[in-house]
């Protein structure tokens, strides 16, 4: 079997080698040179990629202090999920031009904390959004506060449509395609209300959870679409917060990175130190925009590269 083998790689050279020469002969009547691709392709060969293949999916956890803001870009279209506080805007709308964004296919406010949709006034202000994806509120859970009125009215002008999500619900991106898990129900705890989004490109996928407690990550672990919790990358719900990522949640989950989008030295102590743990006992690695500012993942639909913007 040895022998075999050695004769057929000595036979695949020598076609290469022949053919090689056959068309460096005709080529140089004229005075050019057969490329690579050429010579490979007349032994029945093909070259090896390896430069990364620009139809990529790019995934920004955007550092906004204490905050979310999450750019997904994919080579035709862009969605940006929620937006940071309103002292952001300048920041924001800085990274998403030195990153081409010029229009947003989707936006998504997962739910009315300032934290999270205080600049998208902003951001519906300068740029056209074709959508909006929020969640529907009830009368008694609709809060009053002028970052949700600043928002609503930006929403209002900005012509664009809006849908309020609704588990099971499906939106594509050219090869990326969504699939909206909650917010399954009603609930006073507008954390509860958070539009958590499950991404797929290829085979490798995203899960994005706003600031999901664990009342909401049960709801969906006992219903229908439990079986769309794993995910090779998952943003830990508020922040990392004790009161999100319980234990069944990260195990149903099992993703290999855990992002913490949180502010430096904030108040309110997060990440904490029990999520923090539950997550290193189960293997999964935390990356946080406290410690290294925006995090940026790609992805070729088979293999998941990331890279901070400082270490």
């Amino acid at each position: 079997m040895a022998n075999k083998k050695k004769w057929c790689t000595v036979l695949i050279i020598a076609l290469v080698v022949i053919a090689a020469a056959v068309i460096s002969v005709s080529e140089m009547q004229d005075g050019s040179l057969p490329t690579w691709d050429v010579l490979y392709g007349t032994a029945g060969l093909t070259e090896t990629q390896t430069e990364p293949s620009q139809n990529n999916l790019t995934v920004h956890f955007i550092d906004v202090g204490q905050g979310d803001s999450i750019l997904v870009q994919t080579p035709q279209e862009n969605m940006l999920i929620d937006a940071g506080d309103n002292t952001q805007k300048k920041n924001l709308l800085a990274y998403l031009e030195e990153y081409g964004v010029t229009a947003l296919d989707y936006a998504v406010a997962t739910h009315p904390h300032s934290d999270h949709i205080g600049s998208m006034d902003d951001v519906l202000q300068a740029l056209p959004v074709r959508s909006i994806l929020m969640p529907r509120l009830s009368e008694s859970n609709t809060p009053s506060n002028s970052s949700y009125q600043n928002f609503l009215t930006a929403v209002q002008q900005s012509g664009a449509k809006v849908i309020a999500a609704k588990p099971g619900m499906t939106f594509s991106m050219g090869q990326a395609e969504f699939t909206v898990l909650g917010p399954v129900s009603q609930a006073e705890n507008i954390n509860n209300m958070s539009v958590i989004l499950r991404l797929d490109w290829g085979e490798t996928s995203f899960l994005f959870t706003g600031d999901a407690e664990t009342a909401e990550e049960k709801e969906i672990l006992n219903g229908e679409y439990a079986d769309y919790l794993e995910a090779d990358v998952l943003k830990l719900g508020h922040h990392g917060s004790t009161s999100s990522s319980s234990k069944k949640f990260l195990q149903a989950v099992e993703p290999t990175y855990g992002i913490i989008s949180c502010g430096v030295d904030n108040d309110y102590g997060h990440p904490h130190r029990e999520t923090l743990d539950k997550a290193e006992k189960l293997g999964i690695q935390i990356l946080r925009t406290d410690e290294m500012g925006s995090i940026r993942f790609t992805s070729d639909g088979q293999r998941l590269r990331w890279e901070p913007e400082y270490e």
